[in-house]
């Protein structure tokens, strides 16, 4: 049957929500809307609600609410600042066996491996770092407070610095094998003297 219909009132100006939970069954599995009917949450398609909230106020906490845009934020208020735009905000640990963030080829680093790509002499390196107190090209511990950190910009930062650390670690690599066929050669025409 279609058109099974349940309307849930709560009383207006008590923070409790007046929604209505339409289901059909058509031939397929059922069906299910829920949303608001409450002209002060115009943009909320549904929201769960304490009855205290953890300040201690005794005002409502909303748990769970998902906006009309599909915005949806679980365990705290709306996200402000920086990100007011996030159309997923979870206040507190998020569990997952497997993440998969979708990465353009041109925020990854493999530009590192380039022959036109500059990299910084190890000494400015360190004349950055005792300026600074971090590393050029990676976000400050004030900057990371202020913004938070962009997983993939994250990423692809320290994927950058691993890269390279791997081309110093080669071009003192080089350097070590040269300075070893000067000392093997030094050593065999001092091997001669002392015959």
């Amino acid at each position: 049957a279609s058109g099974d219909f349940t309307v849930f009132e709560g009383v207006p100006g008590t923070g409790q929500m007046r929604f209505q939970i339409l289901s059909s069954v058509s031939g397929g599995p059922a069906t299910a809307t829920i949303r608001s009917t409450d002209p002060n949450l115009i943009n909320t398609a549904f929201q769960i609600t304490n009855n205290s909230s953890s300040s201690g106020t005794g005002t409502d906490a909303t748990n769970f609410k998902v906006l009309n845009n599909g915005a949806t934020y679980i365990g705290g208020h709306n996200p402000i600042g920086n990100h007011a735009d996030a159309l997923l905000a979870v206040y507190g640990k998020v569990l997952a066996t497997s993440l998969y963030v979708n990465v353009s080829n041109a925020v990854w680093s493999d530009y590192v491996f380039d022959k036109t790509y500059k990299l910084m002499s190890l000494k400015e390196v360190e004349i950055y770092y005792l300026k600074h107190h971090h590393l050029n090209g990676v976000p400050s511990a004030k900057e990371m407070e202020m913004n938070g950190s962009n997983v993939v910009e994250t990423e692809a930062i320290l994927l950058k610095k691993i890269e390279e650390n791997m081309l110093y670690m080669v071009e003192i690599n080089k350097k070590l094998e040269a300075q070893d066929k000067i000392i093997r050669h030094l050593q065999r025409k001092l091997a001669k003297y002392t015959k």
